[in-house]
Parts: structure tokens; C-alpha cells; sequence
């Protein structure tokens, strides 16, 4: 059934490995990030039997999947908690960030009437301008979560790269540090997690310039697409090309390349920007589309194929280029992290393992 996405077990086990391997050399744990593939049970199946111990996930739904899959496994949330679901919380998560004196105090109330302690983190902000405590108001915030009987406050975390692009640098991540040690410096006490990012902090730790008091990773783009997140560069000795796209041909027509009538709205997006009068071009339909995945995100292994334009159920595509395209041909394409996320999410989309 198509639309698929088609994987690399190999694939995907080197890199888990050699991840796994980086972080070990640098004393960091790495928490395996399951979103983009909104853990899929067969792909947490294979991380599980490579050795993956800690897992993150923005999504309570995927951190309960993963949890009927390995009871044991350590699961981290890695979104903000809505309040109104904090008893999936404590019933699934081993560890929830706040920033909100509100949501920790309901929090806290939870686990009193569950009868355990709730490990938590705080998120600092150290300049992207998503989440986080600024570091001016780390302290007091600090001082009221430590009333809580019931929660334990285990560290703090950053997160870059997101809304503002703001890259990890050396000289932010030990201010990140330094921000951390004068709490503890001022509050006696000792925090056992500083977790410094994500896939964008990956050149700090290729050169050797991660900060020795960050022991903790969120990653996910790095071992599933084999690249930092930073400058999206190549990590050395990672497959890039775990994940394919497929795509099946459901019609296959020589028409005019540009509308007739009068034209009105548009749905959904599009390649082109101004229709161009190339004459009569073949063009094929495929059978995926903006329900699926956004184009921008996937990119046709033939590149004598165009892409056109996409509405909720079609991928429109110039095939002029191309021999003998046919209707129940499969077309192939890579596709980025973005787009893997969202295809994950379709119920319309398979996964199918590819050796």
C-alpha cells in the first residue's frame, strides 16, 4: 500500500551505534529523540535492541506507546506539559520540564495522591526565545519548586535552534553551565542533570568544545538523517539515507502547462509561482499529498521529474524528462526530518522496513 516510507535497519543500528559511541567518549547521555517517527513500534523495537536506554519524546501519546513497548526504558518529556494532562505525566513520564510555578504545583499535587516523587527540569532560556525560564529569574523560580514535597528537582536544560535558528555556541553553553553552578552555588545543593540541546549541539561535541558539566543530549535529526542541526552539515561515519518516500503514479496525461479559465484561489501549496507557457507537457498525478506531507520537505531521486504542485490528496509532477512513465509506477524521494515527522503522523502513510 502506498504511500510508504521505506527504512534501513542497518541503517538506522550504525548510526544508533555510532551515536551511542560518540556520546560514551564525551561522557554524555543520549536521550534518543522518537518524535520523528512518532515512535513507531517497530523503530523503537530496533533502537531498544541497540542498546538505547533513554528515550525523549514531545508527545505523551508516543511516550505511552513506548512505555507498553519497554517498561523500563527512561522517558523523558521534551514539551512543555499541559495542564490538563499532567496524570498521563505521572503515570508514563520519568522526567517533565516546567516552567511554571502553576503547573509544578499541580504536578506536585498529583504525585502526592499517587504516592511517589516526580523527577523534573527546568528549561532555561539561553537566546532562540522558545522555551524557558530567563537566567535573572532561574533562582527564585528554583526556590519555590524546592517547596514541593514531591517532585525532585533533578536539572535544568536549553534549547537552541528552534523558533530564533540561535546556534549552540562554546561560550553560550558555559554561560548555560555558570548559570547552573552559581544555584547550586547559592542553594548548597546539586544538580545531576544538564542537558544541553539537541542535534544542533553535535559540532560542539565533534570538536571537542561541549562544556565537561553537560552530560545530557536530546538527539533525533543526528542518527536519523546523519546530520548536525545546526549548519545541516554531514556527520562523518553516519548513513544519510535511512528513509525514502514512495510514492505510487495514478495518472499519467499530456496536458497544456498552463490553466485556461479564469483563476481564482489556490489550495494548499505550490512549486510554481508564476505558470510558464512551456506547450503541451506530460504530467503525472501521485497518489500523496498535503494531508501527507508538504513538498518542500521531499525531493525525487530522478531529477529529470518536476514538481509541480500539491492539493490534500495529489503530488502534481512534469514527467516530460522522464521514459515511459505509466500509471502504478513508484516514485521514490528523500525526504528531510521535517517530513518524516509529518509523515509519521498519517494514518494514510505505511512504514515498511526495506531489508
Amino acid at each position: 500500500m502506498y504511500p510508504k516510507v521505506r527504512w534501513s535497519k542497518q541503517k538506522l543500528v550504525h548510526n544508533v551505534h555510532e551515536l551511542m559511541g560518540l556520546c560514551e567518549k564525551e561522557s554524555v547521555t543520549c536521550s534518543i529523540v522518537t518524535k520523528g517517527f512518532s515512535a513507531n513500534e517497530t523503530l523503537v523495537e530496533v533502537l531498544l535492541e541497540s542498546g538505547v536506554t533513554h528515550v525523549s519524546d514531545a508527545r505523551l501519546d508516543n511516550i505511552e506507546r513506548i512505555r507498553s513497548i519497554a517498561p523500563d526504558v527512561h522517558t523523558q518529556l521534551i514539551r512543555l506539559p499541559p495542564m490538563s494532562d499532567l496524570d498521563r505525566v505521572i503515570a508514563y513520564v520519568d522526567r517533565c520540564p516546567v516552567t511554571s510555578i502553576d503547573v509544578a504545583r499541580a504536578l506536585n499535587e498529583r504525585a502526592m495522591q499517587a504516592g511517589m516523587i516526580q523527577d523534573v527540569y527546568v528549561f532555561v532560556e539561553m537566546g532562540d526565545r522558545r522555551e524557558g525560564i530567563l537566567p535573572e529569574e532561574l533562582l527564585p523560580f528554583v526556590r519555590q519548586l524546592l517547596t514541593f514535597s514531591s517532585l525532585r528537582l533533578v536539572g535544568i536544560a536549553t534549547n537552541l535552534t528552534c523558533y530564533g535558528g540561535i546556534i549552540p555556541k562554546e561560550e553560550t553553553m558555559e554561560t548555560f553551565v555558570r548559570i547552573a553552578e552559581d544555584v547550586e552555588q547559592r542553594l548548597g545543593m546539586t544538580l545531576d542533570v544538564l542537558s544541553g540541546g539537541s542535534s544542533s549541539a553535535i559540532p560542539l561535541v565533534l570538536d571537542g568544545e561541549l562544556p565537561d558539566r553537560i552530560n545530557e543530549l536530546r538527539l533525533g535529526e543526528v542518527y536519523l538523517f546523519g546530520r548536525e542541526a545546526a549548519y545541516g552539515e554531514r556527520v562523518p561515519g553516519f548513513a544519510n539515507d535511512i528513509f525514502t518516500l514512495e510514492a505510487e503514479v495514478v495518472e499519467v496525461m499530456k496536458k497544456p502547462s498552463l490553466p485556461e479559465g479564469e483563476t481564482g484561489g489556490r489550495t494548499f501549496g505550490h512549486c510554481e509561482t508564476v505558470y510558464e507557457d512551456l506547450g503541451d507537457r506530460w504530467r503525472a498525478l501521485l497518489a500523496v499529498g498535503a494531508q501527507d506531507v508538504d513538498f518542500t520537505g521531499i525531493r525525487p531521486h530522478d531529477e529529470r521529474l518536476t514538481m509541480l504542485a500539491t492539493c490534500s490528496d495529489y503530488l502534481i509532477v512534469d514527467v516530460t524528462e522522464m521514459d515511459d512513465v505509466s500509471v502504478g509506477d513508484i516514485v521514490s524521494f528523500d525526504v528531510t526530518y521535517e517530513a518524516l515527522l509529518q509523515l509519521s503522523t498519517s494514518s494514510y502513510v505505511t512504514f515498511e522496513q526495506s531489508e
